[in-house]
């Protein structure tokens, strides 16, 4: 119809927040938040590169924009976490995620309570916030009522909170989250968390799991830790 993909908006205030430099989509408004950096570099070399193989069809490729594959519907194991995703994020209404759907699902919070599985969030590379959270109503020294035993975030390397508390989850790779500021892994089976691939860490809540030691080598702007009820000893917790 003529109008561009994206809109620029180069930081005016919304609902009293500067929201930055970041692209929007033309047809929802949306903040395009996340892939914004990857889209102007490809748009910035395409306009600069000299290179006779930088063809139409190498920019296509690496640009994030859509491709055939993006209508590709995504499997989302657990009914009730699809319930809550369709509920929310279907903007078509075809009662299915594609992939282009995911791309702008920033923010996905659920009480894990009737979730067994949160397979399918892989899917969401743009992903900033994720709860995954048991009710609040757990007898010290038990797990919480969260059915969760595993988690998997290597595939969400943008989120930035994090919260699995109340669940019964025994590990968790969080060396492809580089971007997290907020953790919170209350009331799990936890026997260890390294914490040392991510720099931007603020605050930790690691209370009532079975943590022995724990490094922080590597998170300068921790300014909060919670790790009540776990084996640590007074030696166990390395600073330098």
């Amino acid at each position: 119809n003529g109008f561009a993909t994206f809109i620029w908006d180069n930081g005016g205030r919304v609902g009293g927040d500067i929201r930055g430099q970041y692209l929007l989509w033309h047809s929802t408004g949306d903040y395009v938040t996340a892939v914004t950096k990857r889209i102007v570099e490809v748009l910035f070399k395409a306009s600069y590169s000299d290179d006779p193989n930088y063809t139409l069809e190498s920019i296509y490729a690496m640009a994030p924009f859509q491709k055939p594959e993006d209508d590709q519907i995504i499997d989302i194991p657990d009914p009730h976490l699809k319930e809550y995703i369709v509920e929310k994020y279907d903007r078509d209404n075809d009662g299915e995620i594609q992939k282009k759907e995911c791309w702008r699902v920033f923010e996905i919070e659920v009480n894990t309570q009737i979730i067994r599985t949160m397979k399918g969030i892989e899917n969401f590379q743009n992903l900033e916030v994720l709860v995954c959270r048991g009710r609040e109503e757990w007898v010290p020294d038990e797990f919480g009522p969260g059915l969760l035993t595993e988690l998997d975030v290597t595939h969400n390397p943008h989120l930035k909170r994090l919260e699995f508390n109340n669940n019964h989850i025994t590990s968790i790779d969080l060396s492809q989250n580089t971007e997290l500021e907020s953790v919170c892994a209350r009331s799990n089976a936890l026997i260890s968390l390294d914490i040392s691939h991510n720099p931007v860490l603020t605050d930790l809540d690691m209370s009532i799991n079975h943590i022995g030691s724990l490094e922080f080598s590597n998170t300068p702007r921790l300014k909060s830790i919670y790790a009540r009820g776990n084996e640590l000893t007074d030696k166990a917790a390395r600073v330098t």
